[in-house]
């Protein structure tokens, strides 16, 4: 589990607002969403840390769109797409998480630079 980051930049966001979504596990279910955008980084990629008390199913609208992935309570999750790291090319991330949650975003400088990523951000829902 990740305890510490080196943090450049911190966004708190409440993605708690009920929204409706077509497909998969979030048809007429309630979501939280959230969408961050920070220029300053891009080729960034995505780690998940769910506290959220509960297994989550994510979703991802930006960079991939209805790429989803099922994150245990209380793991790390690095987020991959077919073994490779998903980067988003503007720096921008566009989140769905059920059940809904609140975010914290914290960026990581290096983390995850191994792989080919311009550092990755941490999104932390609870």
């Amino acid at each position: 589990m990740i305890t510490s980051i080196s943090t450049a930049k911190t966004l708190v966001a409440i993605g708690t607002a009920a929204f409706t979504a077509l497909g998969g596990g979030f048809a007429s279910a309630d979501i939280g969403m959230d969408t961050y955008v920070d220029e300053d980084y891009p080729d960034s990629c995505l780690v998940l840390q769910n506290h959220a008390g509960s297994d989550a199913e994510v979703r991802l609208n930006y960079p991939i769109h209805g790429g989803s992935w099922t994150v245990a309570h209380d793991e790390v999750f690095h987020l991959a797409d077919d073994g490779y790291p998903v980067m988003s090319p503007t720096g921008a991330w566009s989140v769905q998480v059920n059940p809904p949650a609140q975010f914290i975003w914290n960026f990581d400088p290096g983390l995850n630079t191994g792989l080919g990523c311009n550092g990755s951000w941490v999104l932390t829902f609870a």
